[in-house]
């Protein structure tokens, strides 16, 4: 019995020790996960965004993770904070410094609503399938850049801008610099304050700007200004449906955002011009001012756009005002928000080119000028801007250099002689050499002639 006894308790200890034997080598790195994120962005110097991971520890105590950046935004930049440079394409996949966990993104400084998207991983020193490379996981970055100001808060109406009654009808306001609180702004939109609601269509509407001296109309005989005029509005609106008025205010979202320099004052002409009229008019409300600063027009014949007489103002006031805007310049080609003007650009005109506004295929994007078509005067715009791009730093930069060092030299000269007259399909071909407006998948002296405008070295 004894020995019966003993070899049980023997065969217990060989159990027990292979159970912990197993334990042990069953215990390994599990693969981290990296989080997908939304992040909101209101600052257009940009924003700190912090990358999440789950992992286990293993196999790198205390759970050392790398941060990997694997995809770049389309409307932005990324910066590792560890030497505060930007994250280039050419650097993809990109490992953060010093076991980072946080990229800089700074944005387009024009794409101020809508979303952006890049990628990251992140790897715990392991191998597959005892750690390594986690998921791709998307950081969506969201836009809210532009700043919302009230000017005005009358309650009292007046029959302009929006006097159905009459088939044409034309307003102009000069908002003193002190009116929009001395601030220097690109503004994209603006929304009046409705009181009535007009019954009809409001057709051939535009909204046009300018800076001015003039601090105000004179009492007697005044005229509209017609000089100089930029168009940031035009199209026909209907605005009787209640549903389009938010808290009050119907906004007109600027096909050519126009840049106040905080000096000036500001003119603001309003007009419409309809095939019928409506007993039911809108109006807008209004706040007092202290000198002449609002005239108008209304009439059943003329072009609105060429009146000059206005009638005499009886009234010291001022439209209530709201407007959207956001901080520096643009480039107005670029109509995918990527900071630069290329091909895509380019396409995306071909696609519009002489539509007009009411054509299936019209994009309001591209009527740069703002005259409902698509045509040559758009082209020059684009042409102008052809290859210009806008950097993290607001400056431009250009796409012949190559290297990015801030010149185009005898570097990208010799990166360029690496591929030239290589095409698409040959082994050493690279796109990015690829830069005439052409875009013909082939390194030839349509590209380099690109290169030569944009020389700015010595040999």
């Amino acid at each position: 019995m004894c020995r019966k006894k003993q070899i049980i308790r023997l065969r217990s200890c060989v159990v027990f020790f292979a159970m912990i034997f197993t334990f042990c080598i069953n215990v390994h790195a599990a693969i981290p996960e990296a989080n997908d994120i939304e992040v909101a962005v209101a600052d257009p110097n940009g924003a700190v965004i912090e990358l999440i991971a789950t992992d286990d520890g293993l196999p790198v105590p205390p759970g050392e993770l790398s941060y990997i950046i694997t995809s770049l935004p389309e409307h932005g930049w990324l910066f590792d904070p560890g030497d505060e440079l930007e994250i280039i394409e050419s650097e993809i996949p990109y490992t953060l410094q010093n076991d980072a966990n946080s990229v800089v993104y700074e944005p387009c400084p024009y794409y101020f609503d809508g979303t952006d998207l890049f990628t990251y991983k992140v790897n715990d020193g392991g191998s597959d399938p005892n750690g390594g490379d986690s998921n791709i996981a998307d950081v969506n970055v969201v836009m809210n850049m532009q700043t919302e100001t009230i000017y005005g808060d009358g309650t009292t109406a007046r029959l302009v801008p929006f006097f159905t009654q009459k088939y044409k009808v034309r307003s102009q306001a000069i908002y003193r610099a002190s009116d929009l609180n001395n601030k220097a702004m690109t503004i994209s939109s603006l929304a009046l304050n409705i009181h009535n609601l007009p019954g009809i269509e409001i057709q051939n509407w535009k909204i046009r700007m300018k800076h001015t001296t003039d601090p105000n109309f004179p009492s007697l005989q005044p005229h509209f200004d017609n000089q100089d005029l930029t168009v940031v509005y035009s199209g026909s609106v209907v605005i009787d449906d209640p549903s389009k008025i938010v808290d009050g205010w119907y906004d007109f979202p600027f096909q050519r955002n126009f840049v106040y320099d905080g000096v000036s004052n500001l003119l603001i002409d309003f007009s419409f011009d309809n095939t019928s009229v409506h007993i039911t008019y809108g109006q807008v409300y209004n706040f007092t001012t202290d000198e002449y600063q609002l005239i108008s027009y209304w009439s059943n014949t003329g072009d609105p756009l060429l009146w000059e007489n206005a009638y005499n103002p009886t009234d010291k006031i001022l439209f209530n005002l709201k407007l959207n805007a956001f901080e520096g310049d643009r480039l107005y080609a670029d109509f995918n928000y990527n900071c630069s003007v290329g091909m895509e650009d380019l396409l995306t005109m071909i696609d519009t080119w002489l539509a007009q506004s009411g054509d299936a295929n019209f994009n309001s994007d591209c009527d740069i000028i703002v005259n409902s078509r698509v045509d040559l005067a758009d082209y020059a715009i684009l042409a102008s801007e052809w290859l210009d791009s806008m950097g993290p730093d607001i400056s431009v930069y250009s796409i012949a250099d190559f290297d990015e060092s801030g010149t185009v030299d005898t570097e990208d000269l010799m990166e360029m002689i690496g591929v030239w007259l290589t095409q698409d399909g040959d082994g050493n071909y690279n796109d990015m050499y690829d830069i005439s407006i052409i875009d013909d998948d082939k390194i030839d002296l349509a590209d380099y002639a690109v290169f030569a405008s944009e020389w700015t070295g010595s040999i």
